[in-house]
């Protein structure tokens, strides 16, 4: 496991984000979308059921098929530990949040709002700069778990459990809306989503708690974590980002937009309004939980 991690980190900070044109994951999403074109119609959350599992098929009988051809030896141990690195996000993640922030400094607030639009699924064309701010902190927070440690979460479970925490969070991006072409369709894999993250979200709140900038933050960012994420409409994600927000003494939520329509979502964390340095101290946050992460990962392997 030790190796898979390591492994996979060294790829993520060398390539980071692979072209769009080679990244498997791209490909992943087209598949998805012939596989929504067959089965979308009548009977959806049925058929939503079963396009879970003809996504899924594919790749279970490729990582069978890897396991007896080469077992544990070395091409098995590479192969994962690039399926791992595939399915995480830290470089990617921080260099997005960090050209939002750039754009930002330099006045370009159309490029911020461009780079913003890659991360979030808001609606960006009418947001002021303190919403800017606001989705940017928000959007890093939850990547932090849905594309970082969520995944390393699962690779307890063996390389199985990444693979399909993965696609099912991809199929969550692409199907998990309450709009009129997904909200039944979709509903099966937003809860599976839901379900797969409670106990990675958690910890995540806790490393962001721990990993927080000061010993009063830390305390701020428990009681903001289980006070004000209930009222969240999407639980992980509230926690996620409400133990964040009390991290760097900052409050998120607030009105933002969605498919053009304003939707007020509620305070989370405490004390002042971001501005642009809280978006370095969110990436930085961000950084200083992997450090966490691989500091526990070392101490894991040598008990």
């Amino acid at each position: 496991m030790i190796y898979l991690f390591i492994f996979a980190f060294i790829l993520d900070q060398l390539l980071g984000e692979l072209n769009y044109k080679y990244n498997p994951i791209i490909l992943l999403g087209k598949y998805i979308n012939k596989i929504e074109f067959f089965f979308n119609g009548n009977y959806l959350k049925i058929k939503g059921i079963l396009s879970i599992f003809f996504v899924i098929l594919p790749f279970l009988l490729i990582i069978i098929y890897i396991y007896i051809i080469f077992k544990y030896n070395f091409f098995y141990f590479n192969i994962f530990g690039f399926i791992l690195y595939l399915s995480i996000a830290w470089r990617s993640l921080i260099e997005h949040g960090l050209n939002i922030e750039m754009s930002i400094i330099e006045g370009n607030i159309n490029m911020s709002k461009a780079a913003l639009s890659m991360i979030v699924s808001r609606t960006v064309n009418n947001l002021n700069i303190n919403q800017i701010y606001i989705a940017t902190i928000e959007s890093i927070f939850e990547n932090g778990n849905d594309a970082i440690f969520a995944p390393l979460f699962f690779l307890f479970t063996g390389p199985l459990g990444v693979i399909f925490y993965r696609i099912i969070n991809t199929l969550d991006a692409m199907w998990g809306y309450k709009n009129n072409r997904y909200i039944y369709f979709g509903w099966s894999v937003a809860k599976l989503d839901d379900l797969l993250n409670f106990i990675p979200a958690i910890l995540t709140g806790v490393i962001y708690a721990c990993c927080s900038f000061k010993y009063k933050y830390f305390k701020q960012s428990f009681l903001c974590s289980f006070k004000k994420f209930l009222k969240w409409k999407s639980k992980n994600a509230g926690y996620v980002m409400s133990a964040g927000a009390g991290s760097i003494n900052i409050i998120l939520g607030g009105i933002s937009i969605y498919n053009n329509k304003y939707q007020y979502r509620p305070q989370l964390g405490i004390n002042k309004i971001p501005n642009i340095n809280d978006i370095t101290k969110t990436c930085s946050l961000i950084n200083y939980s992997m450090f966490f992460i691989i500091l526990s990962f070392y101490f894991l392997n040598n008990i």
